[in-house]
């Protein structure tokens, strides 16, 4: 029996998007949720070293983007489950696709996740934790149906309040910085920091994964590319860096603590008892960033399950499908804070570490070695 091959991802999404956009998702994809549990994990386990942890990760991952550009750059027009195929296989490249569904699904439930907690623990205590994730999820498929360039173009509007966000956060708590509280360097030696490393890696390399998805739908698909993933990652670890300030401010056991250090950083700003108790703007941003990676993540999987089953229409059922499968799962997978912690601070991020490192750097040495170029730059 003849198997046939995935559908080209331009065949089952005509829109476009520029470099820029991509740019622009690379950061809300990563930063959405990357300053919500992620300093808590890193301050317990480096302690005054997390901004070491914060460079470690941004270079290691930077090295990671560049080989997952190179390899887009010669796929061209085809996404990573196309490369898989080709590169891999039939067989083997659709074992790599379901590895990187089940990823993508996995963060989808994480995300889910962790906008309720942070919505029932802060600001709606009394609401049902499943009232919460439906209506995320009715707003994900809204805009997962409407395709990537709509959400890119969603995506431009968000950003730039979110840069000025943080600038606005690190400015009003800057009279309280302690750079002692980074004091001494390397106390506990080097161990705890590559693993603090591994988490902030684990979260800056999903850029790989966004370009492997999204760079199959860019205008142009040449050198350019490489720079922007590259620096994407490198604005990230920046602001990274802005949320290890939680460190100098409350210091290494405090923030350890602190269920979510950047809503304490917001807390904290008090400029003249006229300008304070902003949690309803780090709210608006949370949301507004989660929404965008949540249909981001959503949308890449009802690609890939379109690619298998070669579905060149939209059918709606596979978007409800889908939807009330990730409900379901979000509920019984991770049923509590505990759980939630457990696992973002566990074996996982490790394994996705070891994944986002290895396969763009695999496929690009075999698509050197089979001598495959661009067949289309557009």
């Amino acid at each position: 029996m003849k198997i046939k091959r995935p559908l080209l991802a331009n065949s089952i999404e005509g829109g476009k998007i520029s470099l820029q956009q991509l740019f622009l998702l690379n950061i809300t994809f990563v930063i959405s949720t990357a300053d919500i549990f992620l300093p808590n994990f890193v301050a317990d386990i480096a302690k005054e070293d997390s901004w070491l942890s914060v460079i470690i990760a941004t270079g290691l991952a930077a090295i990671s983007v560049w080989a997952a550009t190179k390899l887009q750059i010669r796929m061209g027009n085809r996404n990573i489950v196309d490369a898989n195929d080709q590169l891999l296989g039939h067989l083997l490249g659709r074992v790599i696709s379901i590895v990187i569904i089940v990823e993508l699904l996995i963060t989808l439930l994480l995300v889910l996740r962790q906008i309720d907690e942070v919505m029932i623990n802060v600001f709606l205590p009394s609401t049902p934790t499943l009232a919460i994730i439906i209506l995320m999820m009715l707003i994900v498929i809204y805009g997962a149906h409407h395709g990537l360039e709509v959400l890119c173009r969603a995506n431009e509007i968000l950003v730039p309040f979110a840069f000025l966000t943080l600038v606005f956060i690190a400015l009003g708590n800057i009279t309280d910085i302690q750079l002692k509280n980074f004091l001494p360097i390397l106390y506990n030696g080097i161990t705890p920091v590559l693993h603090g490393a591994i988490l902030i890696y684990a979260s800056l390399a999903q850029v790989v994964l966004v370009i492997l998805m999204a760079g199959s739908h860019l205008r142009t698909v040449d050198n350019r590319l490489t720079q922007v993933g590259v620096s994407s990652v490198l604005i990230l670890g920046l602001m990274m860096l802005v949320g290890v300030l939680a460190i100098a401010i409350f210091g290494a056991e405090h923030t350890a603590h602190m269920r979510f250090p950047a809503l304490e950083m917001v807390r904290n700003i008090d400029l003249h008892n006229f300008i304070q108790r902003l949690d309803a703007l780090v709210l608006g941003i949370w949301v507004g960033g989660i929404a965008i990676k949540l249909v981001a993540t959503f949308y890449f999987c009802i690609v890939i399950i379109r690619q298998w089953f070669r579905i060149n229409q939209k059918k709606y059922y596979i978007y409800v499908l889908l939807g009330i499968i990730s409900i379901i799962l979000a509920n019984v997978t991770f049923q509590d804070m505990h759980m939630l912690v457990s696992f973002g601070k566990g074996a996982y991020p490790i394994v996705q570490a070891v994944f986002y490192l290895l396969l763009p750097i695999i496929l690009l040495l075999l698509s050197h070695f089979r001598k495959i170029k661009s067949s289309s730059t557009g």
